[in-house]
């Protein structure tokens, strides 16, 4: 299901009409219900594992760049660089302290060869946020700063899409449409303070999301057969 349906559905079974505007049967326009939609898509995110929330963020860097900023990025566990002929080399990574005392300078460091990153302080304090707050972004730092141009390949664990056009589809609302149904309607109940609401759309919640656990222990164990066999 794409954004519309999704919220089509939301607004029947909430019975909140005044949260989109209907235009015709097809079509309609957020008027609110998509702030509850995305709220569900993260606490999905947030409450079940699945094989889809692991992915690549490459970044073009150019001579002498030396960090990236990536938005609804949740765990880096790899950083590779790629040159202009396609070969790939996974850089070490190492502590924000260790990076700062071989490298103190950062962006004055000489280029070289990528050898080290680390995750890396985005943003300022909020006294300074004219200064140039980035407050929306996860941050790495690859030292030394490149003397090529080369890509650089991240993988870790991000957010699903937040769904924002009427066509948009994201792992949740075409795997599981009725959980991301569920979690949008349990979100509405939550702020205004039903608890009983929010307790029961929170059961019919977990009995799927036991379900699929229960797909990704037999996955995992037959990733674990082949690998022995």
């Amino acid at each position: 299901m794409n954004l519309l349906e999704i919220r089509q559905q939301f607004v029947t079974l909430s019975g909140r009409a005044d949260l989109a505007t209907t235009t015709d049967d097809t079509n309609d326009t957020n008027n609110g219900a998509d702030f509850f939609i995305a709220n569900g898509t993260r606490w999905l995110d947030l409450a079940q594992e699945t094989d889809k929330e692991a992915a690549q963020f490459d970044a073009a860097f150019a001579i002498g760049d030396w960090r990236v900023l990536m938005e609804n990025c949740r765990v880096v566990k790899e950083v590779w660089y790629r040159d202009s002929e396609g070969s790939r080399t996974e850089i070490d990574v190492v502590s924000q302290d260790k990076l700062r005392e071989d490298y103190p300078k950062l962006s004055g460091e000489d280029n070289g060869t990528p050898t080290k990153w680390a995750s890396y302080v985005s943003r300022f304090a909020p006294t300074q946020v004219g200064s140039g707050q980035q407050i929306k972004y996860n941050s790495v730092v690859i030292m030394p700063p490149t003397d090529a141009a080369i890509t650089i390949e991240i993988f870790g664990v991000f957010h699903s899409l937040e769904l924002k056009s009427n066509i948009q589809q994201n792992y949740w609302s075409v795997n599981y449409p009725d959980l991301l149904v569920l979690s949008a309607l349990m979100s509405l109940e939550g702020f205004y303070r039903n608890t009983q609401g929010v307790n029961d759309y929170l059961n019919q919640i977990n009995t799927i999301l036991r379900g699929i656990d229960v797909d990704s222990a037999d996955a995992t164990t037959v990733e674990s057969l082949q690998m022995e066999g």
